[in-house]
């Protein structure tokens, strides 16, 4: 497991939570963030520690004042945002918010900020590709690759990750009864909840993977969960079966939904375009704010950067984080169009 030689807070983080008494958690909705919430909940739940967890609403990763005002109410000694993207504001606007309480982020997406002098804030490094739950899992003297590490890598990478990680994974979690399909079709469920946009699955649901742990086969047969993918898979196959257009070495698509789809729609199209594009571009013009992803397509471009793009957004206002492999911002409406044009030409520089 790879860890970062230095890391400020590193080395006081198993302490700084063994020693709380009541900690909350703001997490990422995603299989990724679910399985950091559990990873904490499994952690404090032998030793009385009062653990809460709560979720910014679905699809704005940027305005985290409806789950930290939730846990406010818990009086936490310490608070942890798992799994977000977030900005130097944001950080600054919680740190005043909880006052006394301790602030501690963990996150591995690109472009972290500078955050304020009294938050810890500990990333994973910009070349890190490894889950937020496998680095948690490092921060906190957790050698051995797991099934929640599994879960948040197989929700981050997805069946097309590079190769290695596969044989990983089924090495890890062979001894539990698993197979590799079995642990994508956890991730896929857990994704579900969210996709469906039910935040209430979403914040039940690392209290039922830390208990399911025990007996992981399980996890594959929660009511609300395979109702939920049912819902999804409906919706997708919908969507999918809709036409795009290229523009240059770009495929771009537009959808329609009221689910939460479109990091999952962007990834299938990247994932399985028989086209010769670099990259793909997809956006729900139905919502405002509008969501907008650009995943780049590794068969054909796997040295692709995106991460200039997350610049792009933030110096033009909006709402944007991610990684190499993808960017999301969040886009007003009637600024969509001229920002689109500029996300194109910047990539038309980078490809």
């Amino acid at each position: 497991m790879h860890r970062p030689p230095s890391l400020p807070g590193y080395r006081e983080f198993p302490i700084i939570i063994d020693g709380a008494r009541r900690i909350g958690i703001i997490h990422h909705w995603d299989a990724d963030g679910i399985s950091c919430a559990a990873r904490i909940i499994k952690r404090t739940e032998a030793s009385g520690q009062g653990c809460w967890n709560a979720s910014p609403e679905i699809g704005n990763f940027a305005d985290l004042s409806a789950p930290a005002g939730r846990l406010m109410e818990m009086k936490p000694d310490i608070v942890l945002g798992l799994d977000l993207s977030t900005t130097a504001k944001v950080l600054g606007d919680l740190r005043k918010l909880f006052g006394s309480s301790r602030l501690v982020w963990i996150d591995h997406h690109s472009s972290p900020p500078t955050p304020p002098d009294d938050v810890i804030f500990i990333h994973s490094g910009e070349e890190n590709s490894q889950s937020n739950s496998e680095f948690l899992s490092s921060l906190l003297g957790e050698e051995e690759l797991d099934l929640l590490g599994a879960i948040g890598t197989c929700g981050d990478l997805g069946r097309g990750m590079p190769p290695g990680y596969a044989e990983r994974i089924e090495t890890a979690t062979r001894n539990m009864g698993l197979t590799l399909g079995d642990v994508f079709e956890i991730t896929d469920l857990l994704d579900s909840n969210y996709r469906s946009g039910s935040l209430g699955d979403v914040e039940r649901a690392p209290w039922i993977l830390a208990e399911g742990l025990e007996n992981p086969l399980m996890l594959l047969e929660v009511d609300s969960w395979v109702q939920n993918k049912a819902r999804v898979d409906r919706e997708i196959e919908k969507i999918m079966t809709g036409d795009g257009w290229v523009d240059g070495q770009v495929l771009i698509k537009t959808i329609s939904t009221r689910m939460n789809l479109i990091s999952i729609v962007t990834r299938l199209l990247a994932l399985n375009t028989g086209q010769d594009v670099s990259a793909v571009i997809v956006y729900d013009h139905s919502r405002d704010p509008s969501p907008i992803y650009v995943r780049r397509v590794d068969r054909v471009s796997p040295s692709l950067d995106l991460t200039p793009l997350i610049r792009l957004g933030r110096e033009w206002g909006v709402s944007a984080g991610g990684k190499a492999q993808v960017v999301g911002m969040m886009i007003p409406r009637d600024e969509l169009e001229p920002i689109r044009e500029k996300i194109l030409g910047l990539l038309e520089e980078l490809i």
